[in-house]
C-alpha cells in the first residue's frame, strides 16, 4: 500500500499490477473503500494495467477531517 498527501490530508492508495503497464484509476463511493475494487482490480493488474485505488476522504484513516464542511464538493 503506498500514499499521498494532500492539503494535509494523508490519503491510503492500494497498488495491483505492474508499475509500467496502463494507468487506470478506480475511485469508490460511498459508504465503501478501496476495497471494493479488489476483484477489479486483480483483473485488471492480470491484463497488464497498473492500477491505483485511493480510499477517498473520510475513509483513509489519516484524510478524515471535522466537520461536514470538509465533505462538500
Amino acid at each position: 500500500m503506498d500514499s499521498f498527501t494532500r492539503d494535509g490530508l494523508h490519503f491510503a492508495v492500494t497498488e495491483y499490477g505492474p508499475a509500467d503497464g496502463t494507468p487506470v484509476l478506480l475511485l469508490h463511493g460511498f459508504p465503501q473503500t478501496s476495497a471494493s475494487w479488489e476483484p477489479v482490480a486483480r483483473r485488471l493488474a492480470d491484463a497488464g494495467h497498473r492500477v491505483l485505488a485511493p480510499d477517498q476522504r473520510g475513509y483513509s484513516p489519516r484524510a478524515r477531517p471535522a466537520g461536514r464542511r470538509a465533505y462538500r464538493v
